[in-house]
């Protein structure tokens, strides 16, 4: 008899480095996708010779008694979804593009709320896995909100679904903190003597906070708060955000990304020597935000063309649209940010200023 472990996490080698930490030798298997439609873990199978499941949560005095001492009989056909096994093909082998267009195509076809679900998951996770590749597209991270939040309305008691949105949710909507245990874990496999298994994609920001509840903070001074300095229409700098869940309920929380990165179609890199990448959005009296600043440092080299990601916080004011006809179904946001550049290698060096207008869709 074998054990295999099976794991519906989206970074697959964030396993691996646990599985080292740990020092465990069985062998996982990934199920990104939770093609299985698992709603809740830990959850154990007894799968026979022909990989057909007799049991669910068995008992250990029928695995021992029963299971191990039957020689099941190979079943006749096994049916499959030859579409869905197309995009399944492709999303393992990193054809993200044609899976996103196979799981699109299936959706006008596909009605009930549990199988409906289950394809906007997989759909979300295919959209994220992009946003980690070199090729990903404007948009696909809030895409992959979008995809997850409507599976999770569609059927909500699914536990797997539930927790990756709040893997990159607010913090108070999370049920403990999703991977504060990766520095722990290198620490103790570099104090064996060993080097820890890379990750591709680090955790950051959502996916590294313990559950709270937030305290509005300290802003930082606008920087620009005449609109003096001149504004990067070109762009120079690629922005692109994301908000999680999307859509939100009056009275609920969110999470909104800001990702900037030198456009690939420019010469322009960062600056760090002229300072940090900041951002301020304005007073808007239907959200409070946690802190409606933030910064980061741009990194240690002269240049770079290294993406940055800044989040924040923010509660939407349920008494802001009360009950009735005629509501809204929208937020709208209007920001703006800072950042030095050098428009090309040893060429000019600027500070610029990004004005935004952002929408948040709203689920009322």
């Amino acid at each position: 008899m074998q054990f295999i472990g099976l794991i519906q996490e989206q970074h697959p080698d964030r396993c691996a480095l646990f599985m080292q930490w740990q020092q465990l030798k069985m062998p996982v298997w990934v199920d990104s996708l939770n093609r299985l439609g698992v709603q809740a873990v830990p959850l154990m199978w007894a799968i026979d010779e022909h990989g057909v499941v007799r049991a669910t949560r068995p008992q250990w005095d029928w695995i021992e008694g029963e299971f191990l001492a039957t020689d099941y009989p190979e079943p006749k056909s096994i049916s499959t979804a030859i579409r869905e096994e197309a995009a399944v093909s492709h999303f393992h082998a990193g054809r993200l593009d044609q899976a996103i267009d196979a799981w699109q195509a299936m959706l006008p076809h596909i009605h009930p709320a549990p199988d409906r679900g289950a394809l906007l998951f997989r759909l979300g996770c295919a959209f994220r896995a992009r946003h980690d590749s070199q090729n990903r597209r404007p948009g696909d991270f809030q895409k992959a909100i979008q995809a997850w939040t409507e599976a999770l309305r569609l059927f909500p008691q699914n536990y797997i679904w539930r927790r990756r949105l709040q893997q990159y949710g607010p913090s108070l909507e999370k049920p403990y903190p999703f991977y504060p245990w990766i520095e722990e874990a290198r620490a103790a496999i570099q104090a064996r003597g060993q080097q820890p298994q890379p990750l591709r994609v680090e955790p950051e920001g959502a996916e590294l906070v313990y559950p709270k509840r937030p305290q509005v903070g300290e802003e930082i001074p606008p920087a620009d708060p005449q609109g003096k300095l001149a504004r990067d229409t070109s762009p120079w700098v690629e922005v692109e955000w994301a908000i999680a869940p999307s859509p939100i309920k009056p009275g609920g929380r969110g999470r909104l990304y800001l990702f900037f990165e030198p456009s690939a179609l420019k010469t322009a890199l960062w600056n760090p020597p002229g300072g940090d990448l900041q951002w301020w959005w304005q007073p808007n009296p239907k959200l409070q935000f946690v802190r409606r600043s933030a910064a980061t440092s741009l990194g240690q080299e002269e240049t770079s063309r290294q993406r940055h990601v800044l989040e924040f916080e923010f509660q939407i004011e349920e008494e802001a649209f009360p009950p009735g006809e005629n509501q809204p179904q929208e937020l709208w946001l209007d920001g703006y940010g800072v950042y030095p550049l050098c428009l090309e290698v040893g060429g000019e060096c600027v500070f610029l200023r990004r004005d935004l207008r952002l929408r948040i869709p709203l689920q009322l």
